[in-house]
């Protein structure tokens, strides 16, 4: 399966990423792996300068990209050999954004 974001301002991923971190905490929001490709796609954008509408990933490539920059620091150009990694379930893969802060991605 590839994917591809839609671009957001910078309010609608602000809003996005608070709304991931509630729905962590226990709050009643409701993410399909849909909504968070798409959220994870313009957190990297806008932090990164990643991508366009163009880019395609899998999902799990989506996964370790998102993990790798915005968790491990690693950015450039080239991230090299990045591997799938998969997460099953969309509970699982909102704690990704568990230590996103605004400043990650602003």
């Amino acid at each position: 399966m590839e994917i591809y974001y839609k671009s957001m301002i910078s309010e609608d991923i602000e809003v996005g990423v608070a709304r991931a971190k509630a729905a962590i905490a226990g709050a009643e929001f409701a993410f399909d792996h849909d909504d968070l490709d798409e959220l994870m796609y313009n957190v990297l954008s806008s932090w990164a300068d990643f991508g366009s509408e163009e880019l395609r990933l899998s999902r799990g490539k989506l996964n370790a990209y998102f993990i790798q920059v915005m968790h491990l620091g690693m950015m450039g150009y080239d991230l090299g050999n990045v591997p799938e990694w998969n997460i099953e379930f969309e509970d699982q893969r909102l704690h990704l954004f568990n230590n996103v802060d605004k400043w990650s991605y602003s």
